[in-house]
């Protein structure tokens, strides 16, 4: 059994006793990666979602739907300003503007208690929260320790990362919707409370080539080539 936030208005910081946490991020209305990454998800009683939500506004109120059923605890990124702009821009159905409205009341930083962690998500950074930042050569970690976090949960560069300064553990869990080329498979994270441990997961048997960014998170890449897609073992769905 799943359990996580109320639909509507959750509060900034959660108390739960937990031991096993799903953490995912940056879906990008991506939505048969995200239901992918659900089925191939080890059984955990919560789930976190470090924001970038959104593709386009039309693919909020489908990702909403699913959040809702998995009772996910979530935050926005920078993406889902994207979103918010696009529907001034282009307008939509009554859905989506529904769904405009709910991730406008939706915070970019929240806290988390479970399993005897305390927890702090945001997408880019605990000082730029939607925008800065933090790859695995990040130099300045011990930052983090000073924060007074057991764990960081942050999203926004597409590359899955686990970092345990021995005070804070950080963890990035990739991206559901947009994964970074090197690995074009979706990645999520599994966080153990009890041990104080989490593990990067990718689903085996899923890539969608027009999905997969290049080598920055600055610009778009090219489909990689199958062969390059048969030799990481990875079945490339028509």
């Amino acid at each position: 059994m799943r359990v996580g936030a109320e639909k509507t208005s959750p509060p900034l910081s959660l108390v739960v006793c937990l031991m096993k946490i799903g953490i995912i991020a940056d879906i990008h209305g991506n939505i048969p990666a995200l239901n992918a990454v659900l089925s191939q998800m080890p059984e955990v009683e919560m789930i976190l979602l470090a924001g970038d939500l959104a593709g386009k506004a039309s693919s909020l109120a489908r990702v909403f739907r699913i959040i809702d059923e998995y009772n996910m605890i979530y935050i926005r990124g920078n993406h889902e300003e994207v979103a918010e702009d696009y529907f001034r821009r282009f307008g939509g159905d009554e859905e989506t503007e529904k769904a405009i409205r709910r991730i406008g009341a939706v915070p970019a930083s929240r806290e988390v208690d479970a399993g005897g962690l305390h927890m702090l998500m945001v997408h880019g950074s605990p000082w730029n929260e939607t925008s800065e930042y933090i790859y695995p050569e990040y130099e300045a970690f011990g930052r983090f320790d000073d924060l007074g976090y057991d764990c960081v949960i942050l999203g926004h560069t597409h590359i899955p990362m686990v970092i345990d300064t021995g005070k804070t553990l950080i963890i990035n869990p990739g991206s559901v919707g947009e994964p970074m080329v090197q690995d074009p498979r979706p990645s999520y994270a599994v966080l153990d409370t009890d041990e104080r441990r989490a593990e990067i997961h990718r689903v085996p048997d899923f890539v969608e080539t027009r999905r997969v960014r290049s080598v920055t998170p600055f610009r778009w890449g090219r489909s990689i080539p199958e062969e390059t897609a048969r030799a990481w073992g990875i079945e490339i769905k028509k």
